[in-house]
């Protein structure tokens, strides 16, 4: 073999091992690997991951304009905010903002800090609650809605599970993701969640009225009755109010639906009523199911239980928020005296939904459905090419993000509940 022959041998077996090395690592990791293997595979793709980002186009724009004394009033309930370490309701005081969605002439609407803990307010990303009065064009169909960090609902995870609720039937609220401008300065991708509205009902093809818990006492000592009241005690006294208050109890129509709504829901949370006199247990079941495969436990608490009233058939269905999903559930219930997840409920709440043979049934087949083999990889591809979009979105602030990881806690909970 002649000198330049053997260079090129040389070359080729040099090259080949090197190829193949590069080819490996930008392969998405794999969670039988060890936490080494798996960080060398990030580092690799997180100039990938920045280039991606950078040729992401946002399909959303907000561009959020204050006057001074605007900005001024928002600034000090933020400093009020973190200097008690949560949102108290003093300092969700809302101010006049001119809003201009997609590039459009700006409108009048009011915003507010939103979200209970420094994670929304504390960073250079604040969230935001909006609101757009009867006579400004909706934001893509919203007149109230939130903006906050993605890293505030496990980035893509929270889109994964409005998305699957709303294949599945059930009623879902819109959350996708766009670029936000505060007072002339480009504050990155945000979340946009739609908030509860009667916009909600109408987009999914329903009527009636939404009602919540209202769990200030959980989150400010200063409301509870007494300093060491817990939360079994602060759940059993939490008021149920209606979204939209003021109107919804003047109103002659809504008014008595509403309190024939309260009446339904004290009913169960008092374990006077049966959950399927006053529940869509079907739903109900489908929604626990949904919510601990995608590991959206949050959305099931009792704090975060979010209802509408359906005045023809008298029933209350759930509707899933802020489901902090993608995290991992330890056992299926009802099975074992552990809780599903390590901070869970006080056991009166979801203990009226499963000791409910109705809803039991349910739940069971839904799960038995949903974690069939090929169920999820077909969500995840009919996703597409929506969740590759959104994806390259959230690289645009942050790179590092390793959807890898979530993909895994899927599969994680799917086992699980196989068992």
């Amino acid at each position: 073999m002649n000198l330049p022959a053997r260079r090129l041998s040389f070359f080729v077996l040099l090259l080949v091992p090197l190829v193949g090395g590069l080819i490996w690592l930008v392969q998405p990791p794999t969670a039988t690997q060890s936490r080494p293997i798996r960080l060398a595979h990030r580092a690799v793709r997180w100039p990938m991951h920045w280039a991606q980002g950078r040729l992401a186009t946002p399909g959303r724009h907000l561009r959020f304009t204050l006057d001074t004394a605007a900005w001024r009033t928002l600034t000090a309930a933020r400093a009020e905010a973190i200097r008690r370490g949560l949102l108290p309701n003093e300092a969700k005081k809302w101010v006049p903002a001119q809003l201009a969605i997609d590039g459009g002439a700006p409108q009048t609407a009011k915003i507010r800090l939103k979200g209970d803990y420094p994670d929304h307010w504390a960073g250079p990303k604040w969230s935001l609650r909006v609101q757009l009065p009867p006579g400004a064009v909706p934001a893509w169909g919203q007149r109230v809605f939130s903006v906050q960090d993605p890293a505030t609902r496990e980035f893509l995870a929270e889109w994964l599970l409005h998305r699957l609720l709303r294949e599945e039937g059930l009623l879902a609220i819109r959350y996708e993701f766009g670029a936000l401008n505060l007072n002339g300065a480009d504050k990155g991708i945000f979340a946009i969640e739609e908030s509860f509205g009667p916009e909600l009902l109408t987009a999914n093809g329903r009527s009636g009225l939404l009602l919540k818990f209202d769990e200030s006492a959980l989150i400010d000592p200063e409301k509870r009755a007494a300093p060491d009241q817990d939360e079994p005690a602060i759940f059993a006294a939490a008021p149920i109010e209606p979204f939209d208050e003021k109107r919804v109890l003047i109103d002659s129509v809504q008014a008595p639906q509403f309190r024939a709504a309260r009446a339904l829901l004290a009913g169960v949370r008092a374990g006077t009523t049966l959950l399927d006199s006053a529940f869509d247990v079907a739903a109900a079941g489908k929604l626990y199911a949904v919510c601990d495969l995608l590991g959206a436990h949050h959305a099931t608490r009792w704090k975060n239980s979010r209802f509408a009233y359906d005045p023809l058939r008298r029933r209350l269905t759930l509707i899933a928020y802020d489901g902090n999903a993608g995290g991992r559930i330890r056992r299926a219930y009802p099975a074992g005296p552990l809780p599903l997840y390590p901070h869970d409920d006080p056991p009166a709440w979801k203990a009226r939904f499963f000791t409910n043979p109705a809803f039991r049934a349910a739940y069971r087949a839904e799960t038995t459905r949903l974690t069939a083999p090929g169920f999820l990889e077909k969500f995840l591809n009919r996703a597409e090419p929506e969740l590759t979009t959104a994806r390259h979105l959230i690289y645009r602030d942050r790179p590092t993000y390793d959807f890898e990881w979530l993909l895994d806690a899927l599969e994680a909970n799917r086992t699980t509940l196989r068992q």
